[in-house]
């Protein structure tokens, strides 16, 4: 958390960025993940000065791509995206949980459908 700094970020803050660097079917790849996390990287104002820093933050982001990438298909979607954000963003349990919960309420209505999950 502290190294790709999703701490700064609800995860509804982090999502939103994700989006913005997925593909038109909503997918990312690996290029476009590391993209979305350098984006919120640089929001904080955190730089990476060293070689060893780098290296860490490189081989972290790997390391969290794999896991995100739990169908190992080489991309991580919205379920994947909504997970990982999830438990690794700031805010407390309800925060995450409601976040997670609007994620997949993608029509509004208060209610999680098989449709919607899927």
């Amino acid at each position: 958390r502290n190294v790709t700094m999703l701490h700064h970020f609800t995860a509804e803050e982090a999502f939103e960025i994700f989006a913005l660097k997925a593909n038109r079917d909503g997918f990312l790849d690996k290029r476009s993940f590391f993209e979305a996390f350098k984006s919120i990287i640089q929001s904080t104002g955190t730089k990476f000065d060293t070689q060893s820093k780098k290296d860490r933050l490189t081989l972290v982001l790997h390391r969290l791509f794999d896991i995100f990438d739990q169908d190992h298909n080489g991309l991580v979607d919205f379920t994947e995206i909504a997970s990982g954000l999830s438990v690794l963003c700031g805010g407390d349990a309800d925060d995450k949980a409601r976040a997670a919960f609007e994620l997949y309420d993608l029509n509004g209505d208060g209610f999680i459908s098989q449709d919607e999950m899927v």
